[in-house]
């Protein structure tokens, strides 16, 4: 068999894509049934929420959302803030890092697949966060939503969250895209 007639699995095209920084355009919180409708959609960390997500070579991913705009802590310490100053911190702010890996999943789809080892969020520590990928813009743009619909306040729901790297002034929001 010849070099140019190997198939490169969609697996191992995913993963050299994702390797580095990518980051936030967008995190929206969607009905299941209604992706990418912006009528419907919502920002649970605002409509200005920055951050990133982080691949490594070594197989670890690292992920960081902020709403910005919280004022400044009035001690320098995070050991001595307020009750009031941690819990506004951490409405603002989610994350969690661990292990990936790229698979497909029994429909064919190359799914992304994080252990969340340490997160901000108790319950998502030691959980596995499966995410269906769609990279666009020439490799530029990166979108992910969970690879089954959440459940919340008994409404079936899709977060997507679209991140970018490269020229990020010029990036392009995909929460249309599906």
């Amino acid at each position: 068999m010849s070099s140019s007639s190997l198939q490169i699995e969609p697996q191992a095209e995913l993963l050299s894509q994702l390797i580095g920084t990518w980051s936030l355009l967008s995190y929206t919180i969607y009905l299941a049934s209604n992706i990418g409708d912006e009528a419907t959609g919502i920002h649970p960390y605002g409509p200005h929420v920055t951050g990133f997500i982080t691949y490594t070579n070594e197989g670890y991913m690292s992920m960081h959302f902020c709403n910005p705009g919280q004022p400044p802590h009035r001690s320098t310490m995070p050991t001595e803030s307020s009750e009031a100053e941690l819990a506004e911190s951490a409405r603002r702010y989610i994350a969690y890092a661990g292990p990936f890996s790229v698979t497909t999943n029994k429909e064919g789809q190359v799914v992304v697949v994080h252990q969340a080892e340490v997160s901000l969020y108790p319950n998502w520590m030691g959980t596995t966060q499966r995410r269906l990928v769609k990279v666009e813009n020439g490799g530029e743009t990166l979108a992910l939503w969970p690879e089954t619909p959440l459940i919340l306040n008994v409404s079936c729901v899709c977060p997507l969250t679209t991140v970018t790297r490269g020229n990020w002034d010029d990036a392009i929001d995909l929460s249309m895209v599906f």
